[in-house]
This record gives structure tokens, sequence and C-alpha cells, in this order.
């Protein structure tokens, strides 16, 4: 897949997975920040008051991944459930399982296999979204110009995004990133076209 597109999903979902009496409970969202990120594990938190576990990772577009065991040892649920999403190629995505314990140790292999196997499920039942990445050009120009604009825009498949119309037009051009430079050249060509 290029660099200019990258796959997330596309609404919240969630899973329960049982293993010895301990129920694991599974949840995906896709999110665009760690802020975002942090919000959803405190709604978690306050949602799931006595689960003995809210382990989570997530992997945003800009590279940042996060993983968290909390309090289960070490390496035993964050990673398995990062690698989940990383084996999966998504980006912008938060995995939370929370644990409840039923009564049996489930050992560390144990407890790998059952945050790795929740994480999988709660991904595998999340529909899957391709985002294209888009730059802004944001154009100012007289109405004569509009049939020139419009000619370039058809021509490199160029999504039109907000637009004024007042005694010029203003429209924000949203193009792939690798068409920027070019495309920004063929603008400035027309003449009497600013760019802004």
């Amino acid at each position: 897949m290029s660099s200019d597109v990258y796959t997330t999903i596309a609404l919240p979902n969630e899973v329960l997975l049982k293993e010895k009496g301990s129920k694991h409970l599974g949840f995906s969202h896709a999110i665009n920040s760690r802020e975002e990120a942090s919000e959803l594990l405190k709604k978690y938190r306050e949602l799931h008051p006595k689960a003995n576990h809210v382990c989570s990772a997530y992997v945003l577009l800009n590279g940042e991944e996060y993983a968290s065991d909390d309090g289960e040892p070490k390496n035993s649920a964050g990673p398995p459930i990062l690698g989940q999403i990383k084996s999966k190629n998504l980006v912008n995505v938060l995995v939370v399982v929370i644990r409840y314990f039923g009564g049996t140790k489930l050992g560390i292999p144990g407890l790998i296999k059952a945050y790795k196997e929740t994480a999988a499920l709660v991904l595998d039942a999340s529909e899957q979204k391709v985002i294209e990445l888009r730059e802004s050009i944001v154009v100012l120009f007289d109405y004569s110009l509009e049939s020139s604009v419009k000619r370039l825009i058809h021509e490199h498949g160029i999504e039109i995004g907000k637009q004024e119309f007042n005694e010029k037009v203003t429209w924000e051009l949203l193009v792939q990133p690798n068409l920027k430079k070019p495309v920004t050249h063929q603008l400035l060509e027309i003449h009497g076209l600013e760019i802004i």
C-alpha cells in the first residue's frame, strides 16, 4: 500500500473471551491522538471499577506506539495487544482489554495468549476503513479562471474542500502529498491565480 493511504477501523467494537473463569472484554476504537486514547482509557476505568486490569495498546499514524500491562506481569498484556494491531497493519487504533480475574491463575504464557486472542478477536470483528492522506492548497482567483482551475482539478483527481464565493473565489484543494509540488507549479502558471 502506498504511503498516501492508511488503514484504520470504521466503528468501535467489543468482544468477550472467557479463559479458565477469567473474563477478558476487548474493545477497539479509531483514534487520532494520544489525548483521545487517554480519555477513552479513563472512561473504561470509570465504567469497570471492579476490573482487575485495564490493559491497552495503540498505534498512531505519526508512528507513536503505546502498550500498558496495567499491573499484569511485564510484557504479558500490552505488547501482545500491540502486536495484533501491528500485525494487521492498522494505525490510529486503540485496543483495550479489561480483565476480571476468575480465580484460576493463567500464568504468563496463558496471559499472553488470552490478551493476544482478545485483541485479535476484537480487531477481526472491526470493519476496516482505508483513508487517503490529503494535503491542502488554498487558491484565490477571479470567476473567469474557474474553468482553468476545474480542468486541473479533473486532470489530477483533486477534491475540493472549503469553498467561498465572494468578490473572488476561494477554494481549498485537497491533493495527494506526492502531487502537491507539481499541482502547485501548474496552479501558479494560471495567470491571476493566487495561492494563499
